[in-house]
């Protein structure tokens, strides 16, 4: 194929992914910082550090759920401090909620406040969920899943276009080898136009940080294409597919009602401790044999 449609390929796929890749690019450096961000925009959700026992994950799943009636608990965030958000759903038969999440003070478990997570903003603390389903979905949800699935693979696949038209075209006549002839490209030449600078620098900088670039564009492929990832790398790898892209297997109906938050969490607790205790017997029966 001739070397001007990579050439047009290339360019094209560049300006059409360019808007997406501004987008992903922007709201990515704002989570790096989100837990700060969140913080500064509603000091009120998180009180920080505070004397007294925290409650524990079952009593503030079920607190959530006294608070909210017509709600019930899906999962709890502990990753702040002095407070924990509460993801919540509809409770059966009841009606849609105006709000996703509801922050818990962790000491005495006040209700701090309630969001609508990753719906537009209106009010500061739905700011940064906003800027995070922005990032990921570009608030479309699973069609923006798909959007940015789609980019990342055309990404991936331009990484390699882009490679194959900064080598040299191949010519008969010239006596230089191909290392030589292909050493232009790596360079910036800043004393030609602006246009060449513009050029070079665009041409050398993809070069230089190509395998990074690509690293990039396939772990984007990975989290948004996980079907498709796991098959191409099934097929040139020795790949294990990670929980949870693999099938779910069916379970058979409970017979009985599922055990209460508390419970749930005593349980919980007992089995992290066994297994704590069984990872240390193992680290020492290794440790033992070594010396």
């Amino acid at each position: 194929m001739a070397r001007w449609f990579w050439v047009w390929l290339h360019r094209w796929a560049g300006l059409a992914m360019a808007g997406f890749l501004i987008i992903v690019g922007v709201t990515g450096s704002l989570l790096a910082f989100y837990p700060e961000l969140n913080a500064w925009l509603t000091p009120e959700l998180f009180p920080g550090p505070h004397p007294g026992k925290e409650m524990s994950l079952g009593a503030l799943a079920q607190r959530a759920e006294e608070l909210a009636p017509n709600a019930r608990t899906t999962t709890v965030f502990i990753g702040y401090t002095g407070a924990a958000m509460i993801e919540m759903e509809a409770a059966p038969g009841a009606t849609d909620l105006d709000f996703s999440r509801i922050y818990l003070d962790v000491v005495t478990g006040q209700e701090l406040g309630r969001v609508n997570w990753g719906a537009l903003p209106t009010s500061r603390a739905m700011v940064m969920p906003f800027i995070y389903t922005l990032h990921y979905s570009l608030a479309l949800g699973e069609l923006g899943v798909w959007i940015l699935g789609f980019v990342a693979l055309v990404w991936t696949i331009d990484c390699f276009v882009g490679f194959y038209v900064t080598l040299p075209a191949p010519s008969e006549r010239s006596r230089k080898g191909f290392l030589s002839r292909w050493k232009p490209a790596w360079l910036v030449k800043f004393s030609g136009s602006f246009y060449r600078a513009t050029f070079d620098l665009h041409r050398a900088a993809g070069l230089w940080l190509w395998a990074m670039l690509l690293v990039y564009a396939w772990s984007s492929v990975y989290w948004n294409l996980p079907s498709v990832y796991t098959t191409v790398m099934s097929a040139i790898a020795d790949f294990q597919p990670p929980q949870w892209a693999q099938p779910a297997s069916r379970r058979p109906a409970p017979s009985a009602e599922p055990m209460g938050w508390e419970k749930a969490d005593a349980i919980g607790q007992t089995l992290m401790a066994i297994s704590r205790v069984s990872m240390a017997s193992r680290s020492f029966g290794r440790s033992g044999c070594r010396s």
